[in-house]
């Protein structure tokens, strides 16, 4: 094989390659564009158990959106199980959104399994097939 036509079918893999990936960033490179969590944060960082703590989600929709899934999980235990789960379905604006939810916590206890210490706060959304979005948060629970 000469050196021409060897140059040729490497610049044709590269120019397919190039269209494979500008493909698959307009297919599944919306998922971000079109629902982003841009903050979330808590009314305080340390809480006792029993507490409240209310939780703001500031989210952008590039558009209105319908039936978004709100999902929260945390406060997991010695066993490995959240003590928090909530879900909800919600629908959104264009633009920024923002979002209230509040958790009571437990209290701490050897049955439960909550010790004082530091607990993740995880927020996810998802819409449609879309790919699912998330942003942590970490509280303090002290007796």
């Amino acid at each position: 094989m000469d050196n021409q036509r060897l140059t040729r079918i490497m610049v044709i893999i590269v120019l397919v390659c190039a269209m494979t990936t500008a493909a698959s960033c307009c297919l599944y490179g919306t998922d971000t564009q079109t629902l982003n969590i841009t903050n979330i944060s808590t009314n305080k960082d340390t809480y006792c158990g029993g507490n409240r703590v209310h939780i703001t989600l500031r989210v952008f929709a590039s558009d209105e959106l319908e039936d978004v899934n709100v999902r929260l999980t945390g406060i997991t235990n010695s066993r490995g199980v959240n003590r928090l789960l909530q879900e909800s379905s919600l629908n959104l604006t264009k633009g920024e959104n923002t979002l209230n939810l509040s958790y009571t916590l437990p209290r701490c206890s050897a049955c439960l399994g909550i010790s004082p210490g530091e607990y993740d706060i995880k927020a996810e959304l998802s819409y449609g097939n879309n790919t699912p979005i998330n942003k942590t948060i970490t509280i303090r629970l002290e007796q």
